[in-house]
């Protein structure tokens, strides 16, 4: 018996982070009697870090046209895409400039802008979680952990 394919939905969901997924044999076709593979590329755009949700729906039919083989439908898959030209990317607003070098936010540093900055600084062993928020540790309060 001759079966068929037909992929129905190749497409991504975001197509800031991913562009729409590629397959190497053609969108309607037989199925091959013998073994064959079957590339499909999900391809990361632009130049952010993130995680992409993408379809892909298949049907196999038989000569007849009836659907023997169906994928569940609205099944949504996720892919990471890793392509920031800053590595690592950059945080809190941070963004990556024509160096390749994080420009962060005021109120963040670090390669990543990853690090809040608290003036005055924390002291005590205190924390800065976020600009100007300390996090004392036991015992000690204050804008700056500094009572």
């Amino acid at each position: 018996a001759e079966f068929f394919y037909e992929f129905q939905t190749l497409r991504s969901m975001d197509l800031d982070i991913m562009d729409n997924p590629t397959v190497n044999v053609p969108l309607l076709g037989s199925v091959p009697r013998r073994p064959s593979v079957v590339q499909v590329g999900f391809p990361c755009l632009g130049g952010q870090d993130g995680v992409a949700a993408f379809e892909v729906t298949i049907l196999v039919m038989d000569a007849g046209g009836n659907i023997i083989l169906r994928t569940p439908h609205n099944a949504i898959f996720f892919k990471t895409c890793q392509r920031a030209k800053c590595p690592g990317g950059c945080r809190n607003g941070g963004f990556c400039n024509e160096r390749q070098v994080c420009e962060c936010q005021d109120g963040f540093y670090g390669p990543h802008c990853e690090k809040a900055l608290c003036s005055p600084r924390c002291l005590n062993g205190g924390l800065c979680m976020s600009p100007g928020v300390c996090i004392c540790p036991p015992g000690y309060y204050g804008d700056g952990c500094d009572k």
